[in-house]
């Protein structure tokens, strides 16, 4: 986004520029009012001179606005690499806090599974104690194979979506540079034939063509808020569905372990963790 609002800005200057005759081509053909000894002579000159004046200022303008678009190429490049980077390290950070959490998960549940079979004194309890620790643990991977997809999705839907918004990006800036170039050589071409403020209109013209384009080109490169929106909220959504039939499977198997412990209830710390 950044990079394109740069491209937005120096179409904004392109078009401030032209609407400003009087410092891109008014000041040329303010020197060429004729005077009583050159009336005759300004008829002939007049076109010709005026139309050098209009050309070497549209190199300088066109030139300057060039070399905007340059920097705003060498900015995508940067930022590109940048928000790769960035997107790499987030996942790597957020995996790192996600095994740790797993890991003190399963300690606690260790330490509790070991609490339990110090409690039971029958070999019903102990077993029941057993049947619950396969049980809890069985759900346990269950949850985590559900989030860890629904974690891969999310990251290869948001690549996906970045790749896409990059290959748009790119299209709008090409299309957006073919547009200016064009403009340019067609002011060139007319600066020979016609007066300076049909140039001038023309140019703009054709420049507010380009930039409207522009804007339309960006706000669909820019839909990929809406899609990482999207992914975000599925993400959530196949989250909370794995925790809550995880919550499901360690109820049912608590019941059933309660029922072997009829004169004392069990804990029920092993839900925490992911």
């Amino acid at each position: 986004m950044i990079t394109n609002n740069r491209l937005l800005k120096l179409s904004s200057f392109a078009l401030l520029a032209l609407l400003a005759p009087t410092l891109v081509f008014a000041a040329p053909l303010r020197t060429l009012k004729p005077t009583a000894g050159n009336a005759t002579g300004t008829a002939n000159n007049l076109k010709p001179t005026a139309a050098a004046a209009v050309c070497a200022r549209i190199d300088a303008f066109m030139e300057k606005l060039q070399a905007g678009l340059g920097q705003a190429n060498t900015n995508l490049a940067q930022v590109r690499t940048e928000r790769s980077y960035n997107l790499q390290n987030r996942a790597e950070q957020n995996d790192e806090k996600l095994n740790k959490i797993r890991d003190t998960a399963e300690t606690n549940r260790e330490q509790f599974y070991e609490k339990l079979q110090a409690r039971a004194t029958s070999d019903g309890q102990k077993q029941a104690v057993e049947t619950f620790r396969n049980t809890v643990e069985a759900a346990v991977q269950v949850r985590r194979t559900a989030v860890d997809a629904a974690i891969e999705a999310f990251r290869q839907g948001l690549k996906e979506a970045v790749q896409t918004r990059q290959e748009t990006t790119e299209r709008t800036r090409t299309a957006f540079q073919t547009a200016v170039q064009a403009a340019e050589a067609e002011a060139k071409a007319n600066c020979g034939t016609l007066d300076a403020q049909t140039v001038r209109t023309q140019l703009l013209s054709d420049l507010q063509k380009a930039r409207t384009q522009l804007r339309a080109n960006i706000k669909v490169a820019n839909q990929v808020q809406t899609t990482l929106q999207q992914l975000k909220q599925t993400r959530r959504q196949a989250i909370k569905k794995a925790i809550d039939t995880f919550h499901a499977a360690f109820q049912a198997a608590l019941s059933d372990l309660k029922a072997a412990f009829p004169n004392t209830t069990p804990g029920t710390s092993t839900e925490n963790g992911k």
